[in-house]
């Protein structure tokens, strides 16, 4: 499962906790036993966009399993 959010003159980190806090997996997890589990990977990716100068940041995080594991990279853009 691939998200991504994208931020107007804002910072990746920011973009992530939004798909973080918002829990925007839980739309793509099934259902096991009445609960929402979701048991495969996910990608998280925040971008940041500034307006004035023009430049992109970009950040994933990528999810191992449901106990928050995960593998962070980042790039910037001008």
């Amino acid at each position: 499962c691939i998200i991504l959010e994208l931020k107007v003159d804002h910072t990746p980190d920011e973009a992530i906790a939004q798909i973080i806090d918002k829990k925007y997996a839980l739309k793509f997890m099934p259902k096991l036993a009445g609960q929402k589990i979701y048991t495969g990977r996910i990608l998280a990716v925040g971008i940041g966009y500034w307006k004035e100068v023009k430049n992109i940041a970009v950040k994933w995080k990528k999810y191992r399993n449901n106990k928050g594991e995960y593998h962070e990279l980042s790039a910037i853009f001008k």
